[in-house]
């Protein structure tokens, strides 16, 4: 387990292969986020006010696979809706954010910032809290290196489930593919998808997914 800040923010940076789904808040109210990872495919999908945006990802090529909005699912992303949606999770989850949030907690004196263990949806967790810049922030992060908590005032983040992911996990959803359902999980030699070209994407949002770059500085004091 991590045992100092730093520690938490690294482990923060794994993005390894799994499932997480969380229930988040922020200024403009209540939604849920689902990310999930395997292999070289990771898929984001946000649910807002009963709209639902899932983006595909393949990280070998470094492009968006597939957009979908509601029912509609398009290859690539011809009109940025995929973009806009990884953005805003990468505004919260994406590398650069977390060392920019919460690297304001190493600078802290040892007796401001608090450091230790928890239980999060099923997982032993590392935590760090503290208070910065007016803002009360903590993140919790699994071993393995999921997220399961981070508060950043008015923003707020929980996972209600992590596990292992599935095939069904990052491929194009079908119309039964609910927000954290459980579709039966797919053979495991089963490819996850089958698309055609994809649309270049290079941005902050596709590293927040799928971690390339995600780690990088995080060894050392910001």
């Amino acid at each position: 387990p991590a045992t100092s800040p730093l520690e938490v923010i690294a482990l923060a940076g794994a993005r390894p292969d799994a499932t997480a789904l969380y229930d988040a808040t922020d200024a403009e109210g209540s939604f849920q986020v689902e990310i999930a990872r395997r292999g070289d495919r990771a898929r984001v999908r946000v649910e807002r006010d009963g709209s639902v945006t899932a983006v595909g990802i393949d990280a070998s090529a470094g492009a968006i696979a597939f957009t979908c909005t509601g029912a509609q699912c398009v290859d690539g992303d011809p009109d940025g809706a995929g973009a806009r949606a990884l953005a805003s999770i990468a505004a919260v989850l994406g590398g650069e954010a977390l060392r920019n949030t919460f690297g304001a907690l190493v600078a802290l004196p040892a007796d401001e910032v608090g450091v230790g263990q928890d239980t999060q949806a099923g997982a032993e967790v590392s935590c760090t809290a503290g208070s910065a810049n007016g803002q009360d922030l903590r993140l919790c992060v699994t071993r393995e290196g999921v997220i399961t908590e981070l508060t950043d005032g008015p923003t707020r983040l929980v996972a209600t489930q992590v596990a292992r992911p599935v095939a069904q996990d990052v491929a194009r959803p079908g119309a039964d593919d609910a927000l954290g359902g459980d579709g039966a999980p797919l053979d495991e030699e089963t490819t996850a998808l089958d698309e055609p070209a994809a649309t270049e994407v290079t941005d902050e949002g596709a590293a927040a997914v799928t971690g390339e770059g995600a780690g990088e500085g995080e060894s050392s004091e910001p």
